[in-house]
């Protein structure tokens, strides 16, 4: 509608200077006309620049962009941009030729420089879509480092927690560690496991002993010790309340543990003679 109203203004400055001039030759005439033409021609034509831009405008302020309509809207917004200065130069340029017309009017002038005004208010709007397009994907941009440096953080937390239930695995792996022998008398000797002591007596586990020589276990896991011998004796202070030894299918006895914290209270070393 503002079209047909703005054209009818033309058509009407251009008609009323017509009138004013009965005695301009034909060929004069036809150059207004032309420059008529050229002026309706050129206002339609900025009017659409406009219209995509406010179209353009709607997007970027949604910010709801498909994938790569960002870019194309950058485009388009370039491509407007080169239009309206092309146009801006053919309004100048029509302006200095209506000058020199006898049908140019103040009104005319008026009109080409409100165009003029048109087309340089859309180069701020234009350079403000931009900027806003910009800034988006500085934001982007932004997000996507925060994410990353995020994504960095995160995985340094899960290796310090990994490293740290490996850790406390070991520390409880080491806590629950038992150590059992069986063997002779002599072997038990032999290994510093089983010393005499005065008077005969004999002591267990008082020297520097052969730690090697005893097999590790896990406290929370082991509950039988299949000794492979028909006589045993447990030489090592464990409560007798905390285990029972018993015959197994071969006739060898087994050591069964039923109080796992109370067998192994005093020591986490067992030391079983075989006879």
């Amino acid at each position: 509608m503002k079209k047909l109203i703005l054209f009818a203004v033309i058509a009407f400055i251009f008609v009323g200077c017509g009138r004013k001039e009965d005695a301009t030759t034909s060929i004069d005439i036809s150059t207004a006309e032309g420059q008529r033409d050229s002026l309706m021609s050129l206002v339609a034509e900025i009017s659409t620049n406009i219209s995509e831009l406010a179209r353009l405008e709607s997007i970027v302020h949604s910010q709801n962009f498909k994938d790569g309509q960002k870019q194309e809207v950058l485009t388009d917004i370039s491509d407007i941009k080169e239009e309206l200065s092309v146009r801006r130069m053919r309004l100048e340029e029509l302006g200095r030729l209506m000058q020199k017309s006898d049908k140019y009017s103040e009104d005319l002038k008026k009109e080409i420089d409100t165009q003029l005004q048109l087309i340089d208010s859309q180069s701020d709007r234009m350079a403000d879509l931009q900027r806003r397009l910009s800034d988006a994907d500085g934001e982007i941009g932004r997000l996507e480092s925060e994410a990353d440096s995020l994504r960095a953080e995160v995985g340094s937390l899960e290796d310090a927690k990994n490293a740290a239930e490996r850790q406390s695995r070991a520390i409880a792996d080491e806590l629950n560690a038992c150590y059992y022998v069986i063997g002779t008398r002599d072997e038990l000797k032999e290994h510093g496991v089983l010393e005499k002591k005065f008077l005969g007596r004999s002591k267990v586990l008082e020297a520097d002993f052969d730690r090697s020589f005893f097999t590790r276990a896990d406290k929370r896991t082991l509950r039988e010790i299949v000794t492979n011998s028909s006589k045993i004796k447990i030489l090592t202070k464990q409560p007798v309340n905390s285990y029972v030894i018993v015959d197994g299918g071969d006739g060898n006895k087994i050591v069964r543990i039923d109080n796992s914290t109370l067998f192994w209270e005093k020591s986490d070393f067992l030391v079983i003679e075989a006879k």
